[in-house]
Order: C-alpha cells, then sequence, then structure tokens
C-alpha cells in the first residue's frame, strides 16, 4: 500500500496539471493520445482475459460489456444528459469510478469522467491542490475500494472468464466512442500514446514474470 500510495501521489500530482493544460490547449491531440494509450493495452488485457480459456460465455460477456458501455457513452457524449457541473458530489462519483479502476483490471475511468465534463476541472484541482476537489475524490475512491475490493476479488476468481472478457469489451466500446474526434493531424498522437502504453505493459509484464 506504501508503495501504491506514493506511485499515485507522484502520478497524480506531478502530472495532473500537466494532463489538464494539454488536454485544455490542444483538445484533439489530447483525446487522440488517451485512444493511443487505451489501444495500447488492448493486446495484453486480451491475453489476461484468455488465460483461463475462451469459451462461448466468455465471447458473449464481451459483446455484453461492448454493448453496454458503448450505448452509454454515447448517450451521454450525445445528448449531454449526464453532464454535471464541478460539486463536492460530481467529484465523490469520479473518485468511486477511479477506485472501480484501479480494482477491475483494464476498467477505464477517465472516459466515463471525460464525457461526465469533469475531467478537466478535476485534473485542474489536483494540480493545485485543491481540498474542495481532493478531499471529495479521495474520499470516494477510498470508500469505493475497502467496501467493493472482496466483493469483486471473490468474483473475478469465481467468475474470471466472464467478468475478464466483459471488461475488454467496455475497453472496445470506450475506444470506439472516441474515435469521432480522431482527426488525420492527431494521429501520430494516436501512434504515440500507443508505443508509450504497449511499451510499459510489455515491461511491466517482463517484471512481473509474465509472457
Amino acid at each position: 500500500l506504501v508503495w501504491f500510495l506514493c506511485g499515485g501521489v507522484v502520478g497524480f500530482f506531478g502530472l495532473a496539471g500537466i494532463s489538464a493544460s494539454l488536454a485544455e490547449l490542444y483538445p484533439k491531440e489530447a483525446v487522440c493520445g488517451f485512444l493511443g494509450l487505451l489501444l495500447g493495452t488492448f493486446p495484453s488485457l486480451w491475453t489476461d482475459a484468455g488465460k483461463e480459456g475462451r469459451s462461448k460465455k466468455g465471447y458473449l460477456s464481451l459483446g455484453f460489456g461492448f454493448l453496454c458501455m458503448l450505448g452509454i457513452l454515447l448517450n451521454v457524449g450525445q445528448s449531454g444528459a449526464v453532464r454535471m457541473a464541478p460539486s463536492a458530489g460530481g467529484y465523490v462519483l469520479c473518485g468511486v469510478l477511479w477506485g472501480l479502476s484501479f480494482l477491475v483490471p483494464g476498467l477505464s475511468a477517465s472516459s466515463l469522467i471525460m464525457f461526465l465534463g469533469l475531467y478537466a476541472p478535476m485534473l485542474k484541482g489536483i494540480g493545485m491542490g485543491d481540498l474542495s476537489v481532493l478531499l471529495p475524490l479521495g474520499g470516494g475512491g477510498i470508500t469505493c475500494v475497502f467496501l467493493l475490493g472482496n466483493l469483486i476479488a471473490k468474483g473475478f476468481r469465481k467468475r474470471y472468464e466472464v467478468l475478464s472478457h466483459g471488461v475488454l469489451g467496455t475497453v472496445i466500446a470506450t475506444a470506439v466512442s472516441f474515435l469521432p474526434d480522431v482527426r488525420i493531424f492527431t494521429i501520430p498522437w494516436g501512434l504515440l500514446g500507443f508505443a508509450v502504453s504497449y511499451l510499459l505493459t510489455v515491461w511491466g509484464n517482463k517484471r512481473t514474470g509474465k509472457t
């Protein structure tokens, strides 16, 4: 936990301000870079999801996860009905989503937070050390981890194939939902993001002994 928290603090406070500035100054490039980072994890996620085999129920779960997530993201992105104004409640929700992304391998909270319209103000608040952002964000994340950690761990032990393929479906849907924002001039950012994410994943797998 100590090393995990140290890494989290460095990542959040060290990169939040930079990420917020990039997202504000170069929104299309930032989205394409995020898409590349997301796609770079896909080969590893696909391998991990199939380590206990792939059966019909795994593919059905993948399709179900894809359709559910794509429906949610397209509805929120196009209608804007679920967009939230920055508030303590909104940041608690962001914390819960971050907590879920820590617990569920491959699940991306960033995409949902982006579609809710809270990503940029959240990053600015983190970079500035704003307690009105940090406290509800941390509270939501910690509460989620401690309340759902054991439940999710048991679920993956008993239904690994179904749950891991369902998460993989949500990752694919997230990538598809960002495609309308991709432009020719932003593709290099996506390729850079993919390379960084893929190489980091390969390096991490070697460090942990995965093939």
